[in-house]
């Protein structure tokens, strides 16, 4: 868990063993957790802020101009704008009925399957959080750049801030299994211990590099990184990271529903109404499902991160990690 206060880290620390076994390593500050969702906020929508400030893309643009295979679909007007703040009209996710996926194991019958997948309501009418705005983002980044979203993602941001422990499919990437948290025992799908590898079933049909999920990192370089967003969100000159203009944009974002900003969420998840008077009305924040989750309130140059492997070895644990989120926002906000 890591805190940062007026832009600068305040707080950091690891906690506990990567399992219950009595010889299982201790947590360090280099552990790598899977951190699900959040590579939503910090990887692809990153890398759309780099395109919008390369000169490649923008907001109002159509999704049908950067993927031929969205043209006469009922997803051809889809915008860049809409996909971020999750008012696509493109279903939360894979349906009951839609199973198959994962018996077949295939990326590009995922692929498919979602390109034909009904859209549930007209594209900018409200908006409902979904994996796909993010898988269709993520290849949106490879098709402009012509390289792999992880590539891409390294290329103008890990590899400049030198962080070398935020990163997709670590086994590849010479990591051990001793520094990386495991996630759950898969009995449904892959039938093992899921650990060094993508937890989320459809991340990992993509071969553990999605727009959606698929990036490990540590707390280390999770604040660092965050560090980074704080601190240019509020200056307004160009940055060798991100251009501050483009980072003020994203982050003063607000939509019409009042839900998202740009790729993340608006407010402070799961806050009690006796808090939000603590909370700056430009705040955010993002959740993962492993149990990683940042709250950034950028007016006050604060920002809470927490990583965890909440469901090794099973999901079914909700319960009790929810608690702990109200108790670590609680201790957050009132540290203003």
């Amino acid at each position: 868990m890591a805190i940062i206060c007026d832009n600068q880290p305040f707080y950091k620390n690891s906690f506990g063993n990567l399992t219950y076994n009595s010889d299982s390593p201790k947590i360090t500050n280099d552990t790598l957790f899977d951190l699900a969702s959040l590579t939503k906020v910090i990887c692809t929508t990153s890398c759309i802020m780099k395109l919008i400030e390369l000169g490649l893309i923008n907001l109002d643009d159509k999704t049908a101009k950067y993927l031929d295979e969205l043209r006469n679909t009922d997803k051809q007007d889809i915008t860049i704008e809409q996909l971020l703040n999750h008012s696509s009209g493109l279903a939360a996710d894979l349906a009951s009925d839609q199973q198959e996926v994962f018996k077949k194991w295939d990326a590009q019958y995922l692929w498919q399957t979602i390109l034909q997948k009904p859209l549930e309501y007209t594209p900018g009418t409200k908006s409902n959080y979904s994996d796909f705005d993010f898988i269709i983002l993520g290849k949106i980044v490879e098709r402009i750049s012509g390289i792999s979203l992880d590539n891409f993602f390294e290329k103008y941001f890990t590899k400049k801030m030198n962080l070398k422990n935020l990163v997709f499919n670590p086994l590849e990437n010479g990591f051990l299994l001793s520094g990386i948290a495991p996630t759950e025992f898969d009995n449904k799908y892959r039938k093992r211990l899921i650990h060094g590898f993508v937890h989320d079933e459809k991340a990992a049909i993509l071969n553990g590099v999605a727009g959606h999920a698929g990036l490990f990192g540590s707390i280390n370089d999770v604040t660092e990184f965050m560090k980074m967003i704080l601190n240019k969100s509020q200056e307004a000159t160009p940055d060798k990271i991100l251009a501050a203009e483009i980072l003020q944009k994203f982050l003063n974002y607000k939509d019409k529903y009042n839900n998202f900003k740009l790729g993340w969420k608006y407010g402070i998840h799961r806050i009690k109404p006796k808090y939000e008077h603590l909370v700056s009305d430009c705040a955010f924040s993002h959740l993962g499902f492993t149990g990683c989750s940042i709250w950034v309130d950028p007016e006050k140059g604060m920002c809470l991160i927490c990583l965890t492997n909440r469901v090794y070895p099973t999901r079914d644990n909700q319960q009790q990690m929810l608690k702990f989120r109200g108790k670590i926002t609680k201790i957050f906000v009132n540290l203003n």
